[in-house]
């Protein structure tokens, strides 16, 4: 067990030493294989664990990617109510949205942000309340509500008046890549 524990480790180490340094970095088949094999197996899902579906997420499959995020949220996990679980869990959810909606799947990004929505996020976790406002919004305009946009905006608005200038950024520039995607899906 103990060297499945460091080759595991070994691999999550090389996702984000290499996802830093090169976005277009992506895990060969192997990798792939032996993170699925290992988060299928677990009885009970920790801290650790739920961090290592939030990094990889992005490069399952989506039929495992949904498989994976349904054990993770199981109710019947032990650990799902321990606050640091719990945001970990949260944060992962999100990172999984984002990949739906990205992907067009929009079935499985709405499940994700009713469960969000359901779980009621604690006042304390303003950050990640703030990202599934706008993860929703974003949900919504790809999906062809319009108005959503006014959300999204107001969502770059309230980073700007907070200081969070590069985020904020980021997102009027995020509006503009979807604006035009649906402009040219019209």
């Amino acid at each position: 067990m103990h060297v499945f524990v460091l080759c595991l480790n070994y691999t999550i180490v090389t996702l984000r030493f290499k996802d830093n340094i090169n976005s277009s970095y992506f895990l060969t088949k192997s990798e792939i294989t032996f993170l699925e094999n290992y988060l299928y197996n677990l009885k009970e899902w920790g801290q650790y664990d739920i961090a290592i579906l939030g990094q990889c997420a992005q490069f399952l499959d989506f039929i495992h990617l949904i498989e994976l995020s349904d054990r993770m949220i199981n109710p019947s996990q032990n650990s799902i109510n321990i606050p640091y679980v719990k945001q970990a869990i949260i944060q992962t959810v999100l990172n999984i949205i984002n990949i739906f909606v990205d992907a067009g799947l929009y079935t499985p990004a709405r499940k994700f942000i009713k469960y969000l929505e359901n779980i009621k996020i604690n006042d304390n976790y303003m950050f990640e309340k703030f990202t599934l406002v706008y993860n929703t919004a974003r949900y919504n305009y790809k999906i062809g509500d319009e108005g959503a946009l006014a959300v999204m905006n107001d969502c770059r608005k309230s980073l700007e008046f907070c200081k969070c200038f590069n985020t904020s950024n980021w997102i009027a520039e995020e509006i503009i890549r979807i604006k035009d995607q649906n402009s040219k899906n019209n």
